[in-house]
């Protein structure tokens, strides 16, 4: 039963988060890239407030209005929204519910902007080359990149799903504990 309960657990995971990113991804690029990007209009919080270390860890002009919106209010309330309704009962504890919570707002990011990319790139939509150029390096927002040889990769395509698998082990072991404390329903 256990291992049933973490197949579903995962299975739900990767529902939710590519039930959140792939709309996103398909939204950004009907609405327009230029708007939302380095490029766009609305590149100008970051450039103009000149936060240093908002800079540093998600660069340049990765900090729109637009983004900030996305990922700091829309993006929650529908991870949590769809981690309530649809793990509300495999998940026991505030301690798994919140790294499950987190892992699954740390997967959109992730994957709404792989999707893009990739997206982009199959259907030949907007901007049809955009796979190759990020594999090579050529995206001008990304600030850091790992070099891989054959392909580079922005840095939080590594560090992110890193963390993410960390939230995940997290949840799992709260949610094991919670399970074998809490009382039993039938006494």
């Amino acid at each position: 039963m256990e291992g049933l309960m973490r197949k579903r657990t995962i299975g739900a995971y990767f529902a939710i988060v590519f039930g959140i990113a792939i709309p996103i991804a398909l939204f950004e690029i009907w609405f327009d890239p230029f708007r939302t990007g380095s490029a766009g209009g609305f590149c100008f919080l970051a450039k103009k407030l000149d936060i240093p270390v908002l800079s540093r860890v998600v660069g340049d002009c990765m900090a729109t209005p637009y983004h900030l919106i996305l990922f700091l209010i829309i993006v929650p309330i529908l991870c949590g929204i769809t981690v309530w309704r649809v793990e509300g009962r495999a998940i026991h504890g505030i301690l798994a519910k919140l790294a499950f919570f987190i892992a699954c707002q740390l997967g959109v990011m992730v994957a709404e902007d792989a999707s893009w990319f990739t997206l982009n790139t199959i259907f030949q939509l907007r901007v049809p080359d955009a796979l190759p150029h990020l594999l090579r390096g050529q995206v001008a927002w990304f600030p850091r990149w790992f070099d891989f040889g054959i392909f580079k990769l922005p840095d939080f395509y590594i560090y992110l799903p890193l963390s993410i698998v960390i939230l995940l082990v997290i949840e799992h072991v709260a949610n094991r504990k919670a399970k074998l404390v809490r009382p039993s329903v039938l006494s």
